[in-house]
């Protein structure tokens, strides 16, 4: 997990953030606790996973923009996450409807 992603338990009522350009492989356990989560922001990060995203069963929006264009492996990514509402594809945004 990455080191910025540590110290996230404590803000279990947080509903936005935002953690592009972070260097962030790996989310891991990092976010399990923000279970109000409606919007995050993974930009222009190095994912190979979303595992550990399954607990953020409030996320509306999630932004995985990569150099400005869906890459299959980001949408494959995003296809692998918790949120099942999670289905709308646009450039930078998953969104729930």
């Amino acid at each position: 997990m990455h080191p910025l992603l540590a110290g996230l338990a404590q803000l279990a009522q947080l509903e936005e953030l935002w953690l592009g350009r972070n260097r962030i492989a790996d989310i891991g356990d990092g976010l399990s606790a923000l279970r109000s989560l409606k919007r995050l922001s993974l930009q222009s990060n190095r994912l190979t996973s979303m595992a550990g995203l399954q607990q953020c069963t409030a996320l509306e929006e999630l932004y995985l923009r990569w150099g400005g264009r869906p890459t299959p492996h980001m949408l494959q990514l995003a296809a692998t996450c918790c949120a099942p509402a999670l289905h709308a594809v646009a450039p930078a945004r998953l969104a729930v409807s």
